[in-house]
């Protein structure tokens, strides 16, 4: 099933088709831009702030203090100020990245690793602000939804508001009806004013 309206990633004018390349890529805008938003592609502090918050809204609504969560993609650890209370572990894969996040962070846990490589299981896995920039978003979405034992929170550009041809965009049908046929339960959509959507994927069904 094609998700993807534009597959392709382009990174500071090269393609991105491996795990390697993405390493790569992050890695060099982290040592010119360091740990700011700037590096990450938002045009401002603000935008990447609005983002973040808007992901915090949701987050408060679903996640529980005894739930375990992994976030994968986790840069510096940007999101962590955002999270409701929770049992955190964050992965990513640039090393200077995750030695900035222990920096900021020293009391919780993040490792530098890919996702395909984890085996433990967690309540959430979360994929925000992840998707648009990895040459096999599928790839990390199935594997998420094999991890987690409630579900899994994921962003996408929508390809109904985004045209540019850099990042990954998605057609949220399609998307849906990817989850629907991983054996999602309940699927809650957030949409917003900007080019991203939320999805919150259940394993669980509403009535118990």
């Amino acid at each position: 099933m094609e998700i993807r309206e534009n597959k392709q990633v382009i990174i500071d004018g090269k393609a991105i088709h491996t795990w390697d390349e993405v390493k790569s890529a992050y890695g060099k805008r982290m040592e010119t831009y360091g740990p700011g938003s700037k590096g990450l592609f938002y045009s401002s502090d603000t935008a990447h702030s609005a983002r973040l918050a808007h992901s915090s809204k949701i987050l408060h609504q679903i996640i529980r203090p005894d739930d375990s969560v992994l976030d994968v993609g986790c840069g510096v650890g940007a999101l962590v100020p955002f999270m409701p209370p929770c049992v955190y572990r964050g992965i990513d894969l640039v090393a200077q990245s995750v030695e900035e996040a222990i920096r900021f962070y020293p009391d919780l846990s993040f490792d530098c690793a890919n996702l395909t490589d984890i085996t433990e299981k967690y309540d959430w896995v979360f994929l925000i602000a992840i998707t648009a920039s990895v040459p096999m978003p599928e790839v990390l979405i199935k594997k998420a939804w094999e991890l987690s034992t409630k579900g899994i929170i994921v962003d996408f550009l929508d390809a109904r508001k985004d045209h540019g041809d850099d990042l990954n965009t998605f057609r949220m049908g399609a998307c849906t009806d990817l989850f629907l046929d991983m054996g999602a339960q309940r699927i809650e959509l957030y949409p917003t004013r900007n080019l991203w959507n939320v999805y919150v994927v259940h394993k669980e069904p509403f009535w118990l």
